[in-house]
Protein backbone atom coordinates (compact mmCIF):
# COMPACT_ATOMS: atom_id res chain seq x y z
CA UNK A 1 0.00 0.00 0.00
CA UNK A 2 1.56 3.45 -0.76
CA UNK A 3 -1.14 6.13 0.12
CA UNK A 4 1.76 8.43 0.01
CA UNK A 5 1.77 9.92 3.59
CA UNK A 6 3.51 7.19 5.32
CA UNK A 7 6.30 8.90 5.95
CA UNK A 8 4.31 11.52 7.34
CA UNK A 9 2.29 9.96 9.81
CA UNK A 10 1.84 6.94 12.12
CA UNK A 11 -0.69 4.28 10.40
CA UNK A 12 -2.54 1.61 12.21
CA UNK A 13 -2.85 -1.73 11.23
CA UNK A 14 -6.31 -2.49 10.28
CA UNK A 15 -6.51 -4.78 13.37
CA UNK A 16 -5.81 -2.58 16.30
CA UNK A 17 -6.77 -2.48 18.73
CA UNK A 18 -7.39 -6.18 19.10
CA UNK A 19 -9.97 -6.11 21.18
CA UNK A 20 -12.36 -3.99 19.07
CA UNK A 21 -15.20 -5.71 18.33
CA UNK A 22 -15.69 -3.54 15.11
CA UNK A 23 -11.61 -2.76 14.46
CA UNK A 24 -11.73 1.10 14.02
CA UNK A 25 -9.35 -0.21 11.18
CA UNK A 26 -12.36 -1.79 9.02
CA UNK A 27 -13.38 0.73 6.56
CA UNK A 28 -16.59 -1.35 5.23
CA UNK A 29 -18.11 0.00 8.44
CA UNK A 30 -18.91 3.60 9.34
CA UNK A 31 -19.08 5.03 12.93
CA UNK A 32 -22.47 5.18 14.30
CA UNK A 33 -24.02 8.84 14.83
CA UNK A 34 -23.99 10.45 17.96
CA UNK A 35 -22.31 10.25 21.46
CA UNK A 36 -22.03 7.14 22.27
CA UNK A 37 -22.18 7.29 25.87
CA UNK A 38 -23.49 4.79 28.14
CA UNK A 39 -25.23 7.40 29.80
CA UNK A 40 -28.66 6.78 32.02
CA UNK A 41 -31.83 7.06 29.95
CA UNK A 42 -33.45 10.20 31.02
CA UNK A 43 -37.15 9.28 32.64
CA UNK A 44 -39.60 12.64 32.86
CA UNK A 45 -41.90 12.09 35.74
CA UNK A 46 -44.92 11.92 32.76
CA UNK A 47 -43.26 8.77 31.13
CA UNK A 48 -43.76 5.16 31.38
CA UNK A 49 -40.95 2.69 31.02
CA UNK A 50 -42.05 1.73 27.41
CA UNK A 51 -42.17 5.47 26.54
CA UNK A 52 -38.00 5.68 27.51
CA UNK A 53 -37.27 2.96 26.35
CA UNK A 54 -38.57 3.39 22.79
CA UNK A 55 -37.03 6.69 23.02
CA UNK A 56 -33.68 5.83 23.80
CA UNK A 57 -30.75 7.55 25.46
CA UNK A 58 -30.03 11.48 24.22
CA UNK A 59 -26.37 10.55 25.07
CA UNK A 60 -26.35 7.02 23.04
CA UNK A 61 -25.28 6.52 19.42
CA UNK A 62 -27.36 5.04 16.45
CA UNK A 63 -26.62 3.28 13.32
CA UNK A 64 -26.70 5.26 10.15
CA UNK A 65 -29.67 4.76 8.12
CA UNK A 66 -28.93 5.77 4.79
CA UNK A 67 -31.45 8.54 5.19
CA UNK A 68 -29.63 12.16 4.72
CA UNK A 69 -32.33 13.84 7.02
CA UNK A 70 -32.30 10.77 9.66
CA UNK A 71 -28.47 10.60 9.89
CA UNK A 72 -28.21 14.02 10.56
CA UNK A 73 -26.17 13.80 14.18
CA UNK A 74 -28.43 14.73 16.97
CA UNK A 75 -25.80 16.09 19.77
CA UNK A 76 -24.11 18.16 16.99
CA UNK A 77 -24.67 20.91 14.30
CA UNK A 78 -22.51 19.97 12.23
CA UNK A 79 -20.68 16.80 10.12
CA UNK A 80 -21.76 15.21 6.80
CA UNK A 81 -20.22 14.15 3.66
CA UNK A 82 -18.66 16.59 0.61
CA UNK A 83 -17.73 15.49 -2.63
CA UNK A 84 -15.35 17.87 -4.33
CA UNK A 85 -12.70 17.95 -7.50
CA UNK A 86 -9.06 17.49 -7.54
CA UNK A 87 -8.94 21.45 -8.56
CA UNK A 88 -10.02 22.28 -5.34
CA UNK A 89 -7.60 25.02 -3.52
CA UNK A 90 -6.45 23.66 -0.10
CA UNK A 91 -7.47 26.91 2.01
CA UNK A 92 -11.08 25.79 0.67
CA UNK A 93 -10.56 22.46 2.01
CA UNK A 94 -9.76 23.98 5.45
CA UNK A 95 -12.73 25.85 5.19
CA UNK A 96 -14.75 23.69 4.44
CA UNK A 97 -13.72 20.94 7.33
CA UNK A 98 -14.36 24.16 9.53
CA UNK A 99 -18.08 23.96 8.26
CA UNK A 100 -18.25 20.23 9.26
CA UNK A 101 -17.01 20.36 12.52
CA UNK A 102 -13.81 19.07 12.10
CA UNK A 103 -11.07 19.65 14.79
CA UNK A 104 -8.10 20.20 12.46
CA UNK A 105 -5.26 21.49 15.42
CA UNK A 106 -6.18 17.71 16.71
CA UNK A 107 -2.61 15.06 17.01
CA UNK A 108 -3.88 12.57 19.19
CA UNK A 109 -5.64 10.56 16.77
CA UNK A 110 -4.78 6.90 14.66
CA UNK A 111 -4.91 6.78 11.30
CA UNK A 112 -6.09 3.79 9.15
CA UNK A 113 -5.48 3.62 5.58
CA UNK A 114 -6.50 0.97 2.29
CA UNK A 115 -6.44 1.35 -1.39
CA UNK A 116 -9.14 -0.32 -3.33
CA UNK A 117 -8.41 -3.38 -5.75
CA UNK A 118 -11.47 -2.76 -7.66
CA UNK A 119 -12.08 1.09 -8.70
CA UNK A 120 -14.87 0.32 -10.53
CA UNK A 121 -16.86 -1.45 -8.06
CA UNK A 122 -15.60 0.31 -5.05
CA UNK A 123 -16.01 3.71 -6.40
CA UNK A 124 -12.67 5.23 -4.72
CA UNK A 125 -9.01 4.88 -5.34
CA UNK A 126 -7.50 5.34 -1.52
CA UNK A 127 -8.74 6.25 1.50
CA UNK A 128 -8.15 7.18 5.35
CA UNK A 129 -10.23 7.13 8.53
CA UNK A 130 -8.73 9.67 11.33
CA UNK A 131 -10.07 8.43 14.78
CA UNK A 132 -9.30 10.76 17.51
CA UNK A 133 -8.01 7.98 20.46
CA UNK A 134 -11.13 9.63 22.19
CA UNK A 135 -13.90 8.20 19.96
CA UNK A 136 -12.51 4.34 20.51
CA UNK A 137 -15.67 3.55 22.64
CA UNK A 138 -17.47 3.67 19.43
CA UNK A 139 -16.32 0.58 18.34
CA UNK A 140 -16.28 -1.17 21.68
CA UNK A 141 -12.59 -0.63 21.79
CA UNK A 142 -10.13 -0.15 25.12
CA UNK A 143 -6.94 0.28 24.59
CA UNK A 144 -4.42 -2.49 26.06
CA UNK A 145 -0.64 -1.99 27.03
CA UNK A 146 1.22 -1.15 23.97
CA UNK A 147 -1.78 0.69 22.42
CA UNK A 148 -1.11 3.85 24.39
CA UNK A 149 -2.54 7.21 22.75
CA UNK A 150 0.53 9.68 20.82
CA UNK A 151 0.50 12.84 19.37
CA UNK A 152 1.09 12.33 15.24
CA UNK A 153 3.44 15.07 13.36
CA UNK A 154 0.69 16.69 11.74
CA UNK A 155 -2.29 18.27 12.68
CA UNK A 156 -5.54 16.81 11.23
CA UNK A 157 -5.69 19.80 9.10
CA UNK A 158 -2.50 19.25 7.59
CA UNK A 159 -3.39 15.32 7.36
CA UNK A 160 -6.28 15.85 5.11
CA UNK A 161 -4.17 18.73 3.05
CA UNK A 162 -1.03 15.99 2.54
CA UNK A 163 -3.43 12.94 1.45
CA UNK A 164 -5.22 15.02 -1.11
CA UNK A 165 -1.47 16.27 -2.76
CA UNK A 166 -0.41 13.16 -2.33
CA UNK A 167 -3.03 11.36 -4.70
CA UNK A 168 -2.63 14.44 -7.22
CA UNK A 169 0.94 13.63 -7.31
CA UNK A 170 -0.02 9.99 -7.75
CA UNK A 171 -2.89 10.47 -10.53
CA UNK A 172 -2.23 14.55 -11.57
CA UNK A 173 -5.29 16.81 -11.90
CA UNK A 174 -6.37 15.94 -15.49
CA UNK A 175 -7.69 12.96 -17.40
CA UNK A 176 -4.64 11.29 -16.65
CA UNK A 177 -3.82 7.71 -18.48
CA UNK A 178 -3.43 6.00 -15.27
CA UNK A 179 -6.83 6.71 -14.46
CA UNK A 180 -8.18 5.60 -17.28
CA UNK A 181 -10.78 2.71 -16.84
CA UNK A 182 -11.33 3.22 -12.94
CA UNK A 183 -14.76 3.79 -13.41
CA UNK A 184 -15.33 2.74 -17.02
CA UNK A 185 -14.52 5.07 -18.98
CA UNK A 186 -14.13 4.22 -22.44
CA UNK A 187 -11.09 6.80 -23.23
CA UNK A 188 -13.13 8.82 -25.19
CA UNK A 189 -16.75 9.66 -24.90
CA UNK A 190 -16.15 9.20 -21.39
CA UNK A 191 -12.63 9.56 -19.90
CA UNK A 192 -11.93 9.55 -15.77
CA UNK A 193 -10.28 12.46 -13.66
CA UNK A 194 -9.80 12.67 -10.01
CA UNK A 195 -11.69 13.87 -7.58
CA UNK A 196 -12.17 13.50 -3.51
CA UNK A 197 -14.84 12.98 -1.11
CA UNK A 198 -14.82 13.72 2.64
CA UNK A 199 -17.64 12.35 5.41
CA UNK A 200 -17.82 13.32 9.23
CA UNK A 201 -18.70 10.16 10.60
CA UNK A 202 -18.95 11.41 13.94
CA UNK A 203 -18.35 14.73 15.00
CA UNK A 204 -18.65 15.27 18.68
CA UNK A 205 -15.83 12.08 18.47
CA UNK A 206 -13.58 13.07 15.70
CA UNK A 207 -14.17 10.16 13.57
CA UNK A 208 -13.98 11.55 9.73
CA UNK A 209 -12.37 9.83 6.85
CA UNK A 210 -11.38 11.40 3.28
CA UNK A 211 -10.97 9.57 -0.09
CA UNK A 212 -9.96 9.80 -3.84
CA UNK A 213 -12.33 8.72 -6.42
CA UNK A 214 -12.66 8.90 -10.18
CA UNK A 215 -15.65 10.34 -11.99
CA UNK A 216 -16.56 10.66 -15.42
CA UNK A 217 -15.73 13.81 -17.93
CA UNK A 218 -18.28 12.75 -20.59
CA UNK A 219 -18.39 14.61 -24.16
Amino acid sequence: MAIGIEDRVKISPAAWPTKAAVPPGDLTKYAPVGLGLAAPLVMNPWDDLERVFARGSFYGASERSGDPIRDAPVNDAAGGVIYFDSNVDLAQVAATADLLGVRRNARDYAVFATESSDPPKDRYLAQIRIVEFGALNLFGAVPGPGDEPWLQTLTVGELLAAFISAQLSRWGRGMSSELQGTLGGDGDWAKEKLAFGLMVENADNGVLRIWSRPWLVTK
